[in-house]
């Protein structure tokens, strides 16, 4: 009997469950907003803190992607103030905060920096290909 009453009850659950999933994924028309690429997986590789141009208290992480990505963050609030595409770089594994607030990014072959007050990041130098 309680083999009977198992089965019963997975039986219930799995049908239920279906019927939910089903009607939960029907949208009306006008009501599905696109909101870009859907992520997978983050993978932040770095981060470091520093003072931003007003002597905010900032978090700077680096991410993986196609191109990475410098993000920097209020530590108090959690706000995202700037989110930067590295380009040239599929990866950035680290970064270093300097006591003037500079910071430099190393992502794939290439070096980046971000002045706080310049609001901006620069390609800043290219490693060559080692010889053969």
């Amino acid at each position: 009997m309680k083999k009977w009453v198992a089965i019963f009850s997975f039986a219930v659950l799995l049908v239920s469950t279906l019927f939910t999933n089903a009607t939960g994924a029907i949208a009306q028309e006008g009501q599905v907003t696109k909101v870009g690429t859907p992520l997978h997986s983050i993978t932040i590789l770095g981060a470091g803190y520093g003072k931003g141009p007003n002597g905010e208290e900032w978090i700077y992480t680096v991410a993986k992607g196609s191109p990475a990505v410098l993000s920097v963050i209020d530590s108090h609030t959690g706000e995202r103030i700037y989110s930067f595409q590295l380009e040239g770089a599929s990866d950035a594994w680290g970064l270093e905060v300097l006591k003037n607030g500079t910071v430099y990014i190393a992502g794939s072959k290439n070096l980046y920096r971000f002045v706080p007050s310049e609001e901006k990041v620069e390609k800043f130098a290219l490693r060559p290909n080692p010889s053969p």
